[in-house]
Order: C-alpha cells, then structure tokens, then sequence
C-alpha cells in the first residue's frame, strides 16, 4: 500500500461555500495548486466526511498553513476560523475575489484590515480560477523558500542579540516574552548604548501601538540584580526617562487582563532570552563568553512555550504599582 508523503504538511483551505457563486471552484483550484506543491490540504468541510470539528481540531493541534478565500458574503465559522489561526499564530495567505474584475469599497477596506494578519502582510486579489491558481502556487513557493532560509543562527557578542530581538519586535504581532537578569524596562537602556537604545525603543513603541490588540507581553527579570543595576550603575540610566516611560505604559495596560505581565524573581543565573511569534533569541555562555543562537518559533510548538510560561508563573511574583514605587524610590 502506497503512503503519501507530504514534505511541507498540512494545509487548511478556508471559505464560504454554498453562500457565493463559484468558491466550489477556488477552493478546489486552491487544493489542486498546494497539493501540487507537497502539501497534504484540507478543505473545509470535505466531501468525504471530515465535520468542523475536525477541521478546527486540525488547525488547533496540527499548526498546518491557512489560506483564506474572501469573497462579499460573510461568514461566522469563517470569521472564527480567522481567530482561531490568528490565536495559534498560522500562517495566513489571504486571497480576495474581485467582483466584476474591480476591487469595491469593501474590498479594500477588508484588504486593509487582513494585511496587518496575512504572511508577510500581503492579500492577494483574484478574477478567475486560472489566476487563483497561478497566485497560491506562486505565493506558497515563497513561503517554502522563506521557511527554508530560517534555520539556527549562532552568533558573538550580546549586542548581536539585542538587534536581533530588534528586528524581531518589528516582526511580532501578538506575542512577545523577555526575561532578563536586569530589567530594560525598568532601568532604560545604558547612556551611549546604541543597540539597547534601539531595542528599548522598539519595545516601548510596540506596547503602545498593540494596547487595545490582543496580545500577550510577559517580562521578567531578577530583582536582585537589577536593584543591584541600578545601585552600583545609576549614572548610565537615564532613570527618571525610564520611570516616566514605564509607569505611562502601566497605566495604559492597568484595566487589562494579562496583556501587561512584569514579574520578578530572586534567581540568579538564568539564560536571558525573548521569544516572539516568529523566532526566539536567547544568550548562552560558552567557555566564559556568551554568544547569541536565534531559533525559528516554530521550532517551538505552542505547548513547549505555554510550559515555559507556565514555569515562569509558578517560580516568578507579579509586580505591582507598590513593588514598581519600591524599585524607584
């Protein structure tokens, strides 16, 4: 007996079915493309028996691609979907039907929505089943060759790993976890020290821009050490910044459950890392010096990261107002 091999997994292919004109046949057209590629896709539901639950099971536990057809019909199992590959962090290829050849007012208004979500923010517009075709097959090509460009990179010296963190703050969306030895957003980043100025800044802009999103931020970080930080160091901080800076953050965050997570610990010695939704970054030493090693976040599945968080709480005290006015006065 023959078993199929599929090198780049599962797919879910998601839409309207009976409630618009012809997405019997982009769904279909969307099958045959990815299938084409070494994707074992899924449509929702098959004809041959899988229910939703199933298929929502799929995208829960299995972390396969999503491509999304749009059309002008609305649909609450397709919106749900929407939400349920945006909550486990999928891959969304987002693919939008033009009506009579011509992007309407919706249209663009939807485009400009889902691009924020879709892979590497991009939706792509459609007239036919031909060009459908030809635009899944050329957009799933770029995400093999992406994926296969991201693999483990091992680098020198701490500051390589703040810009890489940099430049995976820029990338994240929805989920972002820091611990450190001293906390950056307690102290601020060192006077002269560009790339934790960049890093700061970045981080700081992201917890504004994403405040009313839903998003999970968690820091953490050693008491101890950072007081220590501050005691011994106090002149490279721009403290009073840092104060300001923290405390705006705290109120915005202030009725919201969990999306602002700051806890401390007394341990020493821990591995400094950051983990978003696309990669993680973490600082290991080696023979006396520490070197940097990013990681795709997909090496991760969603259950290794909740265990990781879930040992934080149980080992971590949440910080509130009292310790934050402990720490600066």
């Amino acid at each position: 007996m023959s078993v199929s091999f599929y090198p780049h997994g599962k797919l879910c292919i998601c839409s309207v079915q009976e409630k618009e004109a012809g997405f019997e046949d982009y769904r279909y057209m969307a099958y045959l493309a990815a299938s084409s590629l070494g994707f074992e896709a899924i449509r929702n539901p098959e004809r041959d028996g899988m229910t939703q639950k199933e298929f929502e099971l799929c995208l829960r536990t299995q972390y396969p691609v999503c491509i999304f057809i749009v059309g002008t019909a609305g649909s609450n199992v397709v919106n749900e979907e929407i939400k349920l590959a945006l909550k486990k962090c999928l891959p969304m290829l987002i693919f939008i039907k033009k009506q009579n050849g011509i992007i309407s007012e919706e249209s663009e208004e939807l485009i400009r929505k889902l691009s924020d979500v879709s892979y590497n923010y991009e939706c792509t517009t459609f007239s036919s089943c031909e060009e459908l075709y030809k635009q899944v097959c050329e957009r799933l090509k770029s995400y093999i060759l992406d994926k296969a460009s991201k693999h483990a990179v091992l680098q020198k010296d701490v500051a390589f790993a703040y810009r890489a963190n940099t430049e995976l703050l820029k990338k994240s969306k929805r989920q972002i976890a820091i611990y450190q030895n001293t906390s950056i957003l307690l102290l601020g980043p060192r006077k002269g020290c560009q790339y934790e100025n960049e890093f700061y800044k970045e981080l700081t802009e992201w917890l504004v821009k994403n405040q009313n999103e839903n998003i999970s931020f968690v820091h953490v970080f050693n008491w101890d050490s950072t007081l220590k930080e501050k005691q011994i160091n106090y002149n490279n901080y721009n403290l009073e910044i840092a104060k300001e800076n923290f405390m705006s953050i705290y109120r915005q965050y202030e009725t919201e459950n969990d999306s602002l997570n700051i806890r401390y610990s007394h341990v020493h010695d821990v591995v400094p890392y950051v983990i978003t939704d696309t990669n993680l970054v973490f600082i290991i030493p080696i023979e006396g010096e520490r070197f940097s090693i990013e990681l795709p976040a997909n090496i991760m599945k969603e259950r290794e990261i909740n265990t990781i968080l879930d040992e934080i709480t149980r080992k971590t005290t949440i910080m509130d107002l009292n310790k934050i006015m402990d720490f600066y006065n």
